[in-house]
């Protein structure tokens, strides 16, 4: 971990360089014509390899507690023990904006990251297949070699739905567990273990396993008639307590539970006295005996060994013999060891690790044919193919700098030469590794091997029981299927196998501006900027890699921007129909997922840049003029990076800018010449802005959110920032991405937290009232939100469960209402105008409450009886 800590230091200190000069033709912007699906796409491949770390960074940075340093996760289980306690409160009350039911939109053919799959030991045919998405959840699919079979999802509402593994108990197949937390990108921690004893319909939290936060692997194993729970587990790097002092989340070790996960025992011998080693993979031979694999632990220290446990109760640490030594065969910074074993010969084992030093990641492979007792170094595959053909990087370790992400290993059922490994693409040995092909390929290059196609970046092999011929792979884009990976006289051809497996992972949306159109646009993490067109859920792909910050213009909808990574655009004037125009600086600047907005009046894009600058794109659908590094003078963006953008709707060329130290900014014309700031920050804390919105018609009121932990998440200003009003109130402490006016009221707000949608339907300053909101949605993080007036929809971009939408339904209140004598019992409204009747005197005797979205005018002879009850409130429609 220490490796990791250093890149964190870097990019932390690097936010402090300023730059002093801006020269014009200095960063002119390199435009080209591409499609989505030629060369280009490779690049972004090698930039995203480079910038892994960047995405861990940035949540990071995005969610650590300003006081602390560091992140602090179990506070999220707090607030999801809290939204439980307030549904019940709210069938008796009403807070959240009401009758909100969301609607999934898919996408249901792009599938997502998958780590763990099984084979349900349950069905006679062996064709149910269950898998765990690292976002999206539980899924079970009825007959994994039709591509005609769709996916269900087992629970929105588990109380984790990063599922990193999966088993089954042996004795009772009935009983299956599920370990939680993605230890090998850190962003999504876990819960423990979830238990089910119904065949994976329903599941429950084994007991006092909630620390362990990056569940790696669960195993059972049958001791003396016992079935005996182990799980694999591993820290991870949350921030810095203080400048040098990280700070580390869950707990690292190999654990046994003997009493349905009663109590636990770490019982593999510690790296060093009360340091226990980080685990990787454990499983068994057809003997039953225990085998683990190591990786770098809290201290970055002692990756890489192998441990074996033949004893009948593996229960204390002197049951295990350590069968590789990592530091005694030279390898010291072994960071994550992947471990196959032969099912049918207990004395082939092959072993994977990977370092953390660039494109040559591979720390050692080896293999041993006589149950570890001696091991032999293997050849490590390379990418190799020439330029033009499956790859454009040559001689680099098969993995390609990111094998602490992707890898995995898995021996035939019945032949221990035959062996699948993964890392961004497919290879195959026949003959134990003395040779190696490459049989899968994320690029299509049209001739072998980069004619069979699948995704990139893998996780996870599993053989299918009974016919051994064929497999399922999970990777980055969800699950596939082989009829024939596993037949040695085969060439393995590959199958996409994710009909309404939506576990896709959205960092951003939009949508069309025309009532009743299902046109919407998602940036989507490693599976590009996906296209929704027609209504339908199946999307097309605009753009590769990682999708990021996305825009449909609203005014020419035909006009839409894609982003990857960074300061990377593609721009198309035409819905995707012909080729796009892709604009980037010379130079990478801004984040990883770099935040940007658009001004559809005037055509212009905004964007991070570097410290005190932006990027911004004139022109859009013309010229597509860019310009990286622009100074922003006055109060500049506080010494710091922007991290979110607004442009004010009521004059398009007003801009609002925040930034990670809790500072918004107001630029006026920001599509002009010098640019100048000004800090309407009027009191917010410290921490990182996520958003800013500003009411149509009203720019004087404005609301911001803050995704920090341990401070206010939201707030208020009616006087354009000289002052804002913490109105987080009753909301959990927990990270807030987004935050949007409703676009029925703007009394009314919605909020994407990473516990799904909460909503207010009354902002009241100090003490809004706010309520989860989450009906057809499901226990996901969700990172954007956004509206359309024309028929009052909102798109919701959730990380992991794709895309969601609600339309609210037509406004049954008048343009305008005139008060008659002696009004009923009840609410009346109006949408613009509500007056008294001024022909005479107008009486309530009733409880009447009255409501308009611009005007109420009572007149002198407006009366109310002694006895009534009477409300007059500009509140709009409700």
């Amino acid at each position: 971990m220490n490796r990791l800590l250093t890149i964190c230091l870097i990019s932390i200190s690097g936010l402090l360089l300023i730059y002093l000069t801006f020269s014009l033709s200095s960063y002119l912007s390199t435009i080209t014509e591409i499609r989505s699906d030629s060369a280009p796409e490779e690049a972004k491949e090698r930039r995203e390899k480079e910038a892994l770390m960047a995405k861990f960074e940035q949540e990071i940075a995005m969610t650590k507690d300003p006081k602390l340093g560091y992140v602090p996760y179990e506070r999220l289980l707090e607030a999801k023990e809290y939204a439980t306690q307030l549904l019940e409160k709210q069938r008796k009350q009403r807070d959240a904006v009401p009758n909100v039911t969301w609607n999934n939109m898919g996408p249901n053919n792009v599938g997502g990251r998958t780590r763990a799959l099984m084979f349900d030991p349950n069905d006679g045919m062996n064709k149910r297949v269950f898998a765990g998405a690292v976002s999206g959840g539980l899924w079970k699919n009825e007959d994994i070699t039709s591509a005609a079979t769709s996916w269900e999802k087992i629970d929105d509402f588990l109380d984790n739905l990063t599922i990193s593994s999966l088993c089954h108990d042996p004795q009772n197949p009935m009983v299956f567990y599920a370990g939680t937390g993605e230890a090998y990108s850190a962003v999504s921690p876990g819960m423990g273990v979830f238990k089910s004893t119904n065949g994976g319909t329903t599941w429950t939290p084994v007991p006092n396993t909630s620390q362990f936060k990056y569940v790696t692997e669960v195993l059972v194993r049958v001791e003396n008639t016992v079935s005996v729970l182990y799980l694999a587990s591993r820290r991870a790097y949350v921030g810095e307590a203080s400048e040098g002092t990280p700070t580390f989340l869950g707990e690292d070790g190999l654990w046994r539970s003997a009493d349905n996960g009663t109590t636990w025992t770490q019982v593999l011998p510690d790296v060093f006295p009360a340091y226990a080693y980080g685990v990787d993979d454990i499983g068994l031979d057809n003997s039953n005996n225990l085998w683990v694999s190591t990786g770098s632990n809290t201290f970055g220290d002692k990756g890489g060994d192998i441990f074996q446990c033949t004893d009948g109760t593996c229960d204390v640490t002197s049951d295990f013999t350590k069968k590789y030594d990592a530091s005694d065969n030279m390898h010291t910074t072994v960071e994550r060891t992947v471990l196959a074993l032969a099912p049918d010969n207990s004395n082939y084992i092959y072993a994977i690790a990977a370092n953390n030093s660039g494109k040559m990641d591979i720390e050692y492979f080896i293999k041993s044919t006589n149950g570890g007792t001696n091991w032999t170094d293997l050849t490590i595959p390379l990418n190799t193919e020439p330029n033009g053909g499956c790859h454009v990087e040559m001689n680099q370790h098969f993995t390609n700098g990111q094998a602490t992400y992707d890898l995995c290993m898995t021996v035939h059922p019945t032949n221990e030469n035959l062996v699948l490994l993964g890392g961004i693409d497919v290879y195959r040995t026949l003959d134990g590794f003395a040779n190696t092909t490459h049989v899968g390929s994320w690029t299509n290059g049209g001739t072998p091997p980069c004619d069979q196609v699948i995704h990139a970046d893998h996780h996870a092999f599993v053989f299918r029981p009974g016919n051994s011929n064929e497999v399922i792979f999970g990777n980055d884009g969800g699950v596939f299927y082989s009829s024939n990976s596993g037949d040695a006289t085969a060439t393995p051809t590959f199958s996409h196998r994710v009909k309404d497996y939506n576990v896709c992972q959205l960092y951003a949306a939009d949508l069309s501006p025309t009532s009743g159109a299902a046109e919407y646009i998602g940036g989507l993490q490693d599976n590009g900027t996906q296209d929704w067109d027609g209504g339908s859920p199946s999307t097309s792909e605009a753009n590769g890699g990682d999708g990021a910050f996305c825009h449909i213009d609203q005014n020419q909808p035909d006009i839409q921007i894609s982003s990857y990574i960074y300061n990377d655009y593609g721009i198309t004037t035409d819905d995707w129909t012909t080729p796009y125009t892709q604009v980037s600086p010379t130079t990478g600047t801004g984040r990883f997922i770099n935040p940007t907005d658009y001004d559809d009046i005037n055509n212009v894009l905004y964007a991070a840049s570097d410290v005190d600058e932006i990027c911004r794109v004139l022109n859009i659908g013309t010229t597509n003029d860019l310009t990286d590094k622009i100074p922003v003078g006055g109060a500049g963006l506080g010494g710091k990076k922007a991290t979110t953008f607004k442009v004010d709707p009521n004059t398009a060329t007003t801009l609002y800018v925040g930034n990670d130290g809790g500072k918004i900014f107001k630029i006026l014309s920001a599509n002009g010449g010098s640019l100048s700031s000004t800090d309407i920050s009027g009191g917010l804390p410290t921490g990182w802005v996520s958003s800013i919105d500003v009411e149509t018609g009203n720019s004087q009121h404005m609301i911001a959110t803050i995704s920090s932990y341990g401070v206010g998440h939201v707030w208020e200003t009616a006087n354009g920032g000289t002052t804002w009003t913490n109105i987080q109130n009753n909301l959990p402490d927990l990270p807030v991405r987004w935050g949007i006016f409703s676009p029925t009221s703007f009394d009314q707000v919605f909020l994407a937290t990473d516990l799904g949608v909460w909503s207010t339907e009354d902002l009241n300053g100090a003490s809004t009232d706010w309520a989860v909101t989450n009906a057809g949605l499901a226990n996901v993080r969700v990172d954007m939100l956004k509206s359309r007036s024309s028929d009052k929809t909102i798109v919701v971009a959730t990380f992991g469960r794709g895309l969601f939408t609600f339309k609210f339904a037509a406004d049954p209140c008048p343009p305008s209402l005139v008060v008659i004598d002696n009004p009923a019992i009840g609410t009346y409204v109006a949408l613009n105008n509500l007056s008294s009747n001024s022909a005479g005197a107008v009486k309530v005797i009733n409880d009447a409450v009255f409501r308009a979205g611009s005007s109420i005018d009572l007149y002198n002879d407006f009366e109310v009886l002694l006895g009534a009850t009477f409300e007059a409130k500009i509140a709009g429609c409700p």
